[in-house]
């Protein structure tokens, strides 16, 4: 997954630089602590994502390509692969989850294009 350079902007949304060349894999994670990536779990014991969609922003507009999303990590992460972008953007894209004990949440991760 991708994690390389993790930085939160003064707005609270955690970000990640990627290269308008890459296809690169982003992670949602509601048990980061369990899976050793974050401090804290969101999930309850025994709590899963049952269904989660992906909002892509307005300003993507065909630039910014989700190629794909699935559940990941017994069903307590989203990944999102993403391609292409414009150098100098950012975008925020939005997770949606539904768990199995009917709780909803999003996050929300701002990808900013850079050329490295």
């Amino acid at each position: 997954m991708t994690y390389v350079n993790l930085q939160t902007d003064s707005d609270g949304i955690q970000w990640l630089e990627k290269d308008p060349d890459a296809q690169l894999d982003f992670m949602f994670d509601w048990a980061g602590q369990e899976h050793g990536n974050w401090s804290d779990d969101w999930l309850q014991p025994g709590e899963v994502i049952s269904s989660h969609t992906i909002e892509m922003p307005a300003n993507a507009d065909g630039d910014l390509i989700l190629d794909s999303d699935a559940p990941i990590q017994d069903q307590k992460a989203v990944i999102v692969w993403l391609s292409g972008g414009t150098v100098c953007e950012s975008y925020d894209i939005v997770c949606r989850i539904v768990t199995n004990l009917s709780r909803t949440d999003d996050r929300t991760m701002r990808i900013k294009v850079r050329e490295r």
